[in-house]
């Protein structure tokens, strides 16, 4: 992966990272039930979180970039999902963020392999592991949402 296109896909996880916080804190200011409220203004700080350590990376890393030239993931190259909004059905805008983790998981664990410098290496793929967890609770939200006859 050339730099430039190292750079470029960071800037879209970045663009990510914004648009997922604003979805998850304007769901916690929407929704009535205590838990999910907690739960989804737990999500907004991870994904502040998140794109501060991205912006770190793009702007401020100290390293060089360390990336292997011959391998191009195309991970730019994804369709664009539709931009998560409150004035999605909250079932379809729950399922919307599950398919958005997974697009993040699959490019985080390609720039883990795109790398040649361990470190680097070690943190997309600590950012592939919080997105997963992320994920995780997103579908148990999703669960009792689309499936309430089952709890």
């Amino acid at each position: 992966m050339k730099p430039e296109d190292f750079r470029q896909t960071i800037s879209r996880a970045i663009d990510g990272a914004i648009e997922d916080f604003a979805f998850y804190s304007a769901v916690a200011e929407k929704v009535a039930d205590a838990t999910l409220k907690g739960i989804f203004a737990a999500l907004a700080d991870e994904e502040l979180n998140q794109q501060d350590f991205l912006q770190h990376i793009l702007f401020e890393g100290s390293r060089g970039l360390h990336l292997q030239e011959s391998h191009d993931y195309r991970v730019a190259e994804n369709p664009e999902l539709p931009a998560l909004s409150t004035n999605l059905r909250p079932v379809d805008g729950i399922l919307l963020a599950i398919r958005k983790k997974l697009d993040t998981i699959q490019m985080y664990t390609q720039l883990s392999e795109a790398t040649l410098d361990p470190e680097d290496r070690h943190a997309f793929l600590e950012l592939a592991e919080m997105e997963k967890g992320r994920k995780d609770r997103l579908e148990d939200i999703y669960a009792r949402m689309a499936f309430p006859e089952a709890w």
